[in-house]
């Protein structure tokens, strides 16, 4: 952030107000991914790819309004971090929740 706002002429700073509003804005913004990220998963079923994909389009729907006005600054600093997020998200996701059983796995187990 301070990063943009120095290569934009404007003034920098730190207070604690701002900082908190960083930190309370993030982790609203990790909920609302945190929900998106499980009606992708409802929406697409054992579709993983779909899902991941619908996943992706509305977070950089929702990061792409966010970095209005836009410009060529701000996709670079912040489309990678988008990227690395959403990979890191669904591994992480992958990791913790159980695995779906599969169409096969589930006529074997009765």
């Amino acid at each position: 952030m301070r990063g943009i706002a120095m290569a934009q002429g404007a003034p920098t700073g730190f207070s604690l107000g701002g900082s908190l509003t960083v930190v309370l804005l993030g982790a609203a913004a990790g909920l609302a991914a945190g929900l998106i990220y499980v009606a992708s998963t409802k929406l697409a079923g054992n579709r993983m790819w779909w899902a991941r994909l619908l996943f992706g389009l509305v977070l950089l729907t929702i990061a792409l309004r966010g970095l209005r006005p836009l410009d060529a600054l701000k996709l670079g600093l912040f489309l990678p971090l988008f990227l690395a997020y959403g990979v890191v998200f669904d591994r992480l996701w992958a990791r913790r929740s159980p695995a779906v059983p599969t169409q096969s796995e589930t006529v074997h187990a009765t």
